[in-house]
């Protein structure tokens, strides 16, 4: 049975995928209307990290219904990678707009990426099981920086605005 402080995370959770989802719909329809790039970029960060977080939700349901660990171990993996390729996208978005550095900082970014993503899928496995969680059952990826990737991304961006 879940907790009070889980249902309410789950439910907070829930709320964000939809403005997520929602939002990721409006930048596809204005990529659309009037074929900017950026508009594309954005689409693939809210989609991206939405799917994050519906992972981070699914990932919750499946720990409390005893789910394969298998399984368990899988869904971690993808749902790092999506917030990878998120902070990859901001990335994307953050050099065209600055319209600087950006074969450089491409290289860099995918090449950060493409480590990130191969570390993830081949990494050491930790098994964290707790009870009332509010975070994944299973933390595949604790030793690798892909959270302070993402937060890295959305720091640059806000600075250079």
């Amino acid at each position: 049975m879940f907790s009070v402080l889980t249902l309410l995370s789950v439910f907070c959770e829930i709320f964000a995928a939809g403005i997520l989802i929602a939002g990721s719909y409006t930048f596809a329809k204005k990529y659309f209307e009037t074929k900017d790039k950026q508009f594309l970029s954005l689409f693939f960060i809210f989609s991206l990290f939405s799917m994050y977080v519906t992972g981070v939700v699914a990932s919750q349901i499946m720990f409390d219904i005893d789910i394969p660990i298998k399984t368990l171990i899988i869904t971690q993996k993808l749902i790092y990678s999506f917030l990878i390729l998120a902070a990859f996208f901001v990335w994307i978005f953050f050099f065209q707009k600055t319209g600087r550095f950006v074969r450089s900082g491409m290289y860099l970014a995918s090449a950060i990426s493409v480590i990130l993503l191969y570390l993830n899928f081949f990494s050491a496995i930790n098994l964290v099981f707790r009870l009332d969680i509010i975070e994944p059952a299973i933390e595949s990826a604790a030793i690798l920086p892909i959270r302070y990737f993402w937060a890295l991304s959305w720091l640059a961006l806000s600075m250079y605005f």
